[in-house]
């Protein structure tokens, strides 16, 4: 896992802004600014998945969930299965 500041210091280094990021992965500007500064726990919904997208946290396989979770948690991802 990475951290927030390498993430931070890394798109300093090669050019990328915070907010071109976001724009580019569809994700709120102002969200991807308190995960990266540590404001928002990222533990679920969009923070999490930014988290997981810029290398903050690990992102879990769907074969580690129980089975009898794993229709709910499939259906709550709603196609875009950040499980697998």
């Amino acid at each position: 896992m990475l951290t927030p500041k390498l993430v931070k210091d890394t798109f300093s280094e090669h050019g990328i802004s915070i907010r071109g990021w976001a724009a580019r992965n569809g994700f709120s500007q102002d969200l991807v600014y308190a995960v990266l500064n540590q404001k928002n726990q990222a533990t679920r919904g969009e923070s999490y998945k930014i988290a997981v997208a810029l290398g903050l946290r690990d992102k879990p396989g769907i074969q580690e969930v129980p089975a009898q979770l794993r229709a709910c948690i499939e259906s709550m991802s709603n196609g875009s299965n950040t499980l697998t």
